[in-house]
C-alpha cells in the first residue's frame, strides 16, 4: 500500500447502546421521514423533523399544479421535470447560504411532475396519531418554503407522549444553516442525548 494514499479513520463519538435508530429529515426529507416513520412500520428510536415539507409556505402556480397532478400519474412522463421557482433568499439570513447553493453541483433548481405531486399531496393524507415515537420538530417562523403552520396541525395531531416543537423567531428555512444554528444544532443534540 502506498503510505501517501493511507489514512486512519476513527469515529469521533461512539454511541453508549448499538440499538439506537434515529431518523433526522429536513424539508423534503423531513416529509420521507415521517412517512416512513409512520407507514414503514420500521422501529426505531426517534425522530427529528426540520422543517418538513408537510405543507408548503407559498402559493404554488395553479396551471403547474393543475398540470402536473394530470401528468404525475403517467408513466415516463411524471418524471419530466419543471422549475422549481424556489427563490433562494428565503433559504436563509445568511446571504453566503443563498451563494453556497447555487454554486452545490448536486443542487438544481428543477423537480420532477410526480415529485411536485408528492410533495403537495402527502403531507395532508399523514395520520398524526398514528405517530408515537419521540419526536422532535422544528421550524422557523419565516418560512416561505415549507409551512411552519401546516407543520404545527400536524404535530398537535401526534399522537406520541414524548413530542416536542420548536419554533425558531424570524428564522427561515435552513435552520441549519441559520444565523444562530449553533442553538438549532445543540437543541437537536440535546434532545438525542436525552433519549440514548
Amino acid at each position: 500500500m502506498n503510505p501517501s494514499r493511507s489514512f486512519s479513520y476513527a469515529p469521533l463519538w461512539h454511541p453508549p447502546r448499538s440499538d439506537i435508530v434515529l431518523q433526522f429529515g429536513h424539508s423534503l426529507g423531513g416529509l420521507n421521514a415521517l412517512v416512513v416513520s409512520i407507514r414503514s412500520g420500521l422501529d426505531f428510536t426517534g425522530l427529528i423533523a426540520s422543517a418538513p415539507a408537510v405543507g408548503v409556505g407559498f402559493e404554488p402556480n395553479a396551471v403547474k399544479v393543475a398540470v402536473g397532478k394530470l401528468l404525475a400519474v403517467v408513466p415516463f412522463i411524471n418524471r419530466v421535470t419543471v422549475a422549481n421557482d424556489l427563490d433562494l433568499e428565503f433559504l436563509s439570513r445568511d446571504p453566503q447560504v443563498a451563494v453556497d447553493y447555487k454554486k452545490d453541483p448536486l443542487v438544481h433548481g428543477y423537480i420532477s411532475l410526480r415529485s411536485a405531486n408528492y410533495v403537495l399531496t402527502t403531507g395532508k393524507t399523514l395520520v398524526g396519531d398514528e405517530f408515537t415515537k419521540p419526536m422532535l420538530m422544528a421550524h422557523g417562523t419565516v418560512d416561505t418554503l415549507t409551512s411552519s403552520a401546516a407543520s404545527k396541525e400536524f404535530f398537535g395531531k401526534v399522537a406520541a407522549a414524548d413530542k416536542e416543537y420548536k419554533s425558531y423567531e424570524d428564522y427561515r428555512h435552513e435552520l441549519h444553516n441559520e444565523i444562530g444554528k449553533e442553538e438549532v444544532i445543540g437543541g437537536y443534540r440535546d434532545w438525542i442525548l436525552a433519549r440514548i
